[in-house]
């Protein structure tokens, strides 16, 4: 692997099943906020910010893994 897609697993392992399960769905597949939302039993209008909070908390973890 190269040293970014190191970075990448590591910090999507530490982000957690749930947070990588957003990104993948909204970033890779593109699914809408229902779909989501039915997923993980949650309101569709909760998807935005928890998709949000979870890219928040994966950025976070690269620049503290780069270092």
């Amino acid at each position: 692997l190269s040293e970014r897609e190191r970075i990448l697993e590591e910090a999507f392992k530490e982000l957690g099943e749930r947070g990588t399960n957003l990104i993948k769905w909204r970033k890779n597949e593109k699914l809408s906020n229902e779909i989501i939302a039915e997923r993980l039993h949650i309101q569709s209008g909760s998807v935005n910010n928890e998709v949000y909070d979870a890219m928040e908390r994966l950025k976070k973890i690269v620049k503290r893994l780069k270092k």
